[in-house]
């Protein structure tokens, strides 16, 4: 698998996760991935979990990669998440808001399926447009 096709293969999984169509993006990633959010550890489930309710909670947000380069196994991804809250988030009911916040992506791709994802996000700053 080339350096193409795994960029072209983690941005699909990121482009399905943004349309909401989890099933399909699920079939990109191995049932045993490996992911770390923001420092936390999570199961595939679990994860699937965080991003259908973060696109329930944003369900026009979308990602915009200023960088999004491969090398090896590993693709890098950088950019802003950007998105209006429509629904509840966190305990935070919808404030009709738009939010922007940095997000920083490490994906390893294997055999053409998505093995691990470690992203970090500015939550910070996501809190603060949400008050």
């Amino acid at each position: 698998m080339t350096n193409d096709s795994k960029l072209d293969t983690v941005l699909q999984f990121h482009r399905l996760v943004e349309n909401r169509d989890f099933a399909r993006a699920a079939q990109l990633a191995h049932p045993s991935l490996n992911a770390v959010v923001s420092g936390n550890r999570l199961s595939f489930a679990e994860w699937r979990g965080m991003g259908e309710m973060f696109m329930a909670a944003f369900p026009d947000g979308k990602h915009v990669w200023d960088l999004a380069t491969a090398a090896g196994d590993y693709v890098i991804l950088n950019g802003h998440f950007t998105g209006t809250h429509r629904g509840e988030f966190m305990g935070i009911a919808a404030t009709g808001k738009p939010v922007t916040f940095s997000v920083t992506v490490i994906d390893r791709v294997a055999d053409g399926k998505l093995v691990e994802h470690r992203a970090d996000m500015d939550s910070a700053t996501l809190a603060r447009q949400l008050v």
